[in-house]
């Protein structure tokens, strides 16, 4: 075990540590405004921190002896602005650094390492137990859920630089290497505004395009093959994406209704862009009679739909790839087939909607909606919270969200273009409204009856409505809770309508 750890330490330093040194030695010469060599001062400051911690030297104290020793700077802002600027240059090593080891990655591991699909393959295999894996693999699935971190992304700037400046590492190309640690060294790292929740969406969404895209599509594939047999499919949603950016209030306070319903359309945007460029390198192989002209149109139903408003299902879209597919093996025989099943397949995995997104609100929020939307239905007439969710369920009666102000007019708008954006993105596109901060029935059943008071039926609420219980208060007094949500006859309704064992195995994987 030492050794195989010596060798792969040892591959390491050769592929990742020489690399990067190769590559730090061109930040060097790095165009910074005002100020240049920053490169050259760093490992001066290093050896005077070294040896400053342990002499036991004060931060403020090593920082002078290294403006003492190394620099001819007089004022304090002149040394501030230089404490910047090395910020800066580090900044960028480990965007460097980040991306030759991420070109690494596959000559780092290999496909048989424990926790791959290969390495548990090999293993039910050994152990004779492949069919009880295929068996799991029928209900098993993971989410992975996007939120947003204001401090903790890119600009939009700096990831297309990243995403090229992988590329050129993994080629070697040290010329353009060169120039895009140039463009990096001029490039800024931080907004000039605060970002948005638009603009944090759309950073995450640009992974989404560039990164999982790919990724979850070859791993699904991965899958599929190394299992597959003539009876065993694998289900589409054995991988799911959350999304909460643009649709987290409580995260949030600037999220609207507006906010959420321009994320929704950028992330079915951004799906169907990667349907259209994955469409385009189809078709340069399945060039034959036929097939060609089917995916043509199909190529002219996506840029219709991505740059016309047009409306398409991914249903539409596997209609046509169903129709190329008959095709190219009935009189084709069967050639690069491969190639329109992975394309099949993913939009059977990000359909119309790429990810779920995901309404949050804080459950105090909530009760204020529900007291105000009480008020002006029913006037000043008294009543206790379990009264006012529990008169308001049963109204046929739609409120207008024009009536209310501020955030209880923006829950309401929240609520009632739910049904438009799944009509866009597809029911996966938007299921799940999550309650922060719950601790008793009523703050579920509150927002059932938003739905209700916005024109809903009860068959056309399509949502998991989802307690998160985070207070000591609402931890202590979870299984209550859910044990009388689960006998109320509305929520009970809800579950079987909603496939319950995907919302309990939610519900215990959060828990």
């Amino acid at each position: 075990m030492s050794m195989r750890h010596d060798q792969r330490t040892e591959k390491f330093r050769q592929i990742v540590e020489n690399k990067f040194q190769i590559y730090n030695s061109l930040f060097m010469s790095l165009p910074y405004d005002k100020m240049t060599n920053i490169g050259m001062l760093l490992p001066f400051l290093c050896e005077e921190s070294k040896i400053g911690y342990e002499a036991g030297k004060t931060p403020e104290e090593i920082v002078e002896e290294f403006f003492k020793n190394h620099t001819d700077l007089q004022t304090e802002e002149q040394k501030l602005e230089l404490l910047f600027k090395i910020i800066q240059y580090i900044e960028r090593q480990v965007v460097l650094f980040d991306s030759i080891e991420d070109a690494a990655f596959p000559n780092l591991h290999s496909e048989s390492d424990g926790g791959t699909v290969t390495n548990l393959f090999e293993r039910s295999f050994q152990d004779h137990k492949i069919e009880k894996v295929r068996e799991k693999l029928k209900d098993f699935s993971v989410k992975v859920v996007f939120t947003a971190h204001p401090t903790q992304f890119y600009p939009s700037s700096v990831q297309r630089i990243i995403q090229d400046l992988r590329g050129a590492i993994t080629s070697d190309s040290v010329t353009q290497i060169d120039m895009l640690l140039q463009q990096l060294g001029k490039t800024p790292f931080v907004n000039k505004e605060k970002p948005t929740p638009i603009d944090e969406a759309l950073s995450i969404i640009s992974y989404l395009r560039y990164v999982y895209y790919d990724t979850i599509g070859e791993l699904f594939t991965k899958i599929k093959k190394t299992f597959g047999n003539g009876h065993f499919h694998l289900h589409e949603d054995i991988i799911q994406l959350g999304f909460w950016p643009g649709g987290d209030r409580d995260g949030n306070p600037f999220v609207t209704a507006d906010v959420t319903r321009r994320v929704a359309e950028e992330l079915r945007s951004a799906i169907l862009k990667s349907y259209y460029s994955h469409l385009k390198y189809i078709r340069r192989r399945l060039s034959f009679r036929g097939v060609a002209e089917v995916l043509t149109q199909m190529s002219e139903e996506l840029y219709a739909a991505i740059f016309d408003g047009k409306t398409i299902t991914a249903e539409n879209i596997l209609e046509k790839a169903d129709e190329a597919e008959k095709i190219l093996i009935n009189e084709h025989n069967s050639l690069f087939l491969d190639l329109l099943v992975n394309f099949k397949d993913r939009v059977k995995i990000f359909g119309t909607h790429f990810a779920t997104l995901d309404v949050r609100q804080d459950s105090r929020i909530h009760q204020k909606v529900i007291d105000e939307a009480f008020a002006k239905l029913y006037g000043n007439e008294e009543a206790t919270q379990e009264e006012k969710f529990s008169k308001l369920i049963q109204v046929s009666e739609k409120v207008n969200a024009d009536d209310f102000q501020d955030i209880v007019k923006d829950t309401l708008l929240t609520v009632s273009q739910v049904s438009e954006i799944q009509n866009l993105n597809g029911l996966r596109g938007m299921n799940r409204y999550i309650i922060s901060n719950s601790d008793a029935v009523k703050d579920v059943m509150n927002v059932y009856a938003f739905f209700k008071i916005c024109g809903y039926k009860d068959e056309e609420i399509n949502m998991d409505i989802v307690p998160l219980f985070e207070t000591m208060e609402g931890l202590a007094n979870a299984q209550h809770v859910m044990n009388e949500l689960y006998q109320h006859p509305v929520y009970k309704n809800t579950l079987k309508k909603r496939k319950p064992a995907d919302y309990y195995a939610w519900f215990l994987r959060r828990y």
